[in-house]
């Protein structure tokens, strides 16, 4: 065995343990990892697992027996008697297999002895249709025979018992007659065993010559659209259809006759039909690796859609909260700034030691308290609270909204592809019972907000600059900004958007009257684009901020296990992917 395909193996069955989930392909791929190929990965795979399977009365019994050189698996002329899986291998690889539970590929339940009344003892159906009737025989320590139920059995636990050899068999030996090998059970069966390859021996019992044999096995070939290694065929004996005898098929191979248990025990032709399977088990994994690849994928492709939504009700929300004002402070500041840059020394030094002035006018209690109120608007809140009123105006349309698309009701987007434990999240945390709670806490958390001033006061100083070399002179704001120097201006004022527009319709919440005077004073000097300028650049960065204090607040463990699952999948996709390539490769 590869090491670097032995330690591939152990990381997919890392990450099933650690990721997978109850789907069908990824309990295919555990399951082929822990009884057929990791097992391979011992000492270089030390036994062939020889599976005989084939349909009722077809012989498969007699031919075990025949095979193991006594009567293990019990058989009846009618067929039926086999209930499980019976083995048969030699004492050295029962007592290694036993030594070493990573080489056992089945529950091995070892016979005491090879009395009839042992095999009649343990004869019944098990619980575990995986679990081997183990019987030490005369065989070579490379090999592992195994007995199977008739897989087109009317007993449910007959065919899961057979079917339990399909994950972990190297080799199938198919026991038909005439009668069944065109049998539609029989292909449908072994198509799905033989695919990707995996060998085979075709048994046809019964045979009224080899020659016919061939001609059937041909015809059940092309059915498969897989040949056999060989094809064995004994005649009719009424000894093995009475259960007196052993069957004991012989195959034309190389123009010599050779018995399928001179076959079985050929070391070279062993190895090579162990090669052969593993290729074919390893094309198996890689199968299901690709289903939980697009399962994940789906599962993915889900979270990213279910958060999509989920932030484009969030972005309008958070669009309308942070339109509805701008703090007026760094606007007016921002012409401050740009016409001090653009004066001569004098009037820089003369403005100096008027902000002083004013910084100590705004440091009197008193002074505040004598401010005039606005005349458009009697309002005094600040930016914050304007904003929790406007998100307490706006949510019951967004929860609404929300609710319709998300909520346990009318969610179409998760089905069952979504993650578990994001349809569990969703349902818990979007119901009316937890309305009000997610609304005070966004509310709470909008107010907490950090607002990045300096950050506005920049974008605003360069709409100035651009504004006033565009004008070509600036005299007269010049002159406006001497006169206002001494004008108290609180930086957290928030300039209240209007209809109509800013510079035409706008009011003042937690400053003076003065704050609305300015802004309108400098937008009318400059033109009103550059106060609805400032507006919107405001109210898109304002957007950005608020709408994940919004998301977290409201889908606090969803919209993180969307993000999550979203990211986890692809992550997990990529490494499966190239864990698929060094399987197959």
């Amino acid at each position: 065995m590869n090491p670097d395909l032995s330690l591939a193996l152990r990381r997919v069955l890392d990450l099933i343990d650690e990721h997978g989930h109850a789907s069908a392909s990824v309990l295919r791929a555990r399951d082929r990892l822990m009884r057929d190929l990791l097992p391979r990965t011992v000492d270089g795979s030390p036994y062939l697992v020889a599976g005989i399977v084939g349909p009722n009365n077809s012989g498969k019994s007699a031919l075990f027996n025949g095979l193991v050189g006594t009567d293990l698996s019990p058989s009846l002329p009618t067929g039926g008697a086999t209930k499980r899986l019976y083995g048969a291998a030699s004492s050295t690889l029962l007592e290694r297999m036993a030594a070493d539970q990573a080489l056992e590929r089945f529950s091995v339940l070892r016979a005491s002895s090879l009395s009839a009344e042992a095999v009649e003892e343990n004869a019944a159906t098990t619980e575990d249709p995986s679990e081997l009737l183990a019987f030490e025989v005369d065989l070579p320590d490379g090999l592992l025979l195994i007995d199977t139920p008739d897989f087109d059995s009317i007993l449910e636990e007959n065919r899961h018992a057979s079917e339990s050899l399909l994950a972990v068999a190297d080799l199938a030996i198919a026991v038909v007659t005439k009668h069944t090998y065109q049998n539609r059970e029989v292909v449908h069966y072994l198509e799905r065993w033989l695919s990707h390859g995996r060998p085979w021996l075709l048994v046809y019992n019964e045979a009224p010559s080899h020659e016919l044999a061939l001609e059937h096995a041909k015809k059940l070939s092309e059915d498969l659209g897989s040949a056999p290694l060989a094809v064995f065929s004994a005649p009719h004996s009424l000894d093995v259809q009475e259960s007196r005898g052993t069957l004991d098929p012989v195959a034309q191979i190389d123009g010599k006759s050779v018995a399928l248990r001179e076959f079985l025990f050929d070391l070279e032709r062993v190895g090579q039909v162990k090669q052969r399977a593993l290729e074919a088990s390893l094309a198996q994994l890689a199968d299901d690796l690709s289903q939980w690849i697009r399962e994940l994928n789906e599962e993915a492709e889900v979270a990213d859609e279910l958060l999509i939504v989920a932030e484009k009700h969030v972005a309008h929300l958070a669009a309308k909260v942070a339109g509805c004002a701008m703090p007026g402070g760094p606007f007016i500041e921002a012409f401050r700034a740009v016409l001090d840059r653009r004066s001569n020394a004098f009037s820089r030094g003369w403005r100096m030691g008027l902000r002083k002035v004013r910084l100590k006018i705004e440091s009197i209690p008193a002074f505040f308290s004598s401010r005039s109120e606005p005349e458009r608007e009697e309002v005094r809140e600040s930016l914050a609270d304007v904003e929790r009123a406007e998100f307490e105006s706006a949510w019951p349309a967004f929860w609404e909204d929300l609710m319709r698309d998300l909520g346990p009701e009318g969610r179409s987007l998760s089905g069952e592809d979504c993650a578990i434990a994001l349809a569990i999240s969703l349902e818990g945390e979007l119901t009316e019972a937890r309305a009000d709670e997610l609304r005070s806490t966004a509310s709470v958390a909008i107010g907490a907000s950090s607002v990045d001033l300096e950050a506005f006061q920049d974008v605003c100083e360069v709409l100035v600059e651009q504004a006033i070399a565009e004008r070509g002179r600036d005299w007269d704001i010049q002159a406006a900004v001497d006169v206002t120097m001494l004008a108290p201006i609180a930086i957290a004022t928030a300039v209240i958007i209007k209809t109509g527009g800013l510079g035409s319709d706008m009011g003042v919440a937690g400053g003076a009257a003065l704050s609305s005077y300015l802004s309108e004073k400098y937008s009318h000097l400059l033109g009103t684009q550059i106060t609805n300028e400032a507006a919107r650049r405001w109210a898109e960065s304002r957007r950005v901020e608020l709408a994940p204090v919004v998301l977290e607040s409201v889908l606090p463990k969803s919209g993180a296990l969307m993000r999550e699952t979203k990211q986890l999948n692809r992550n997990l996709m990529d490494e499966l992917t190239e864990l698929r390539a060094k399987l197959v490769s």
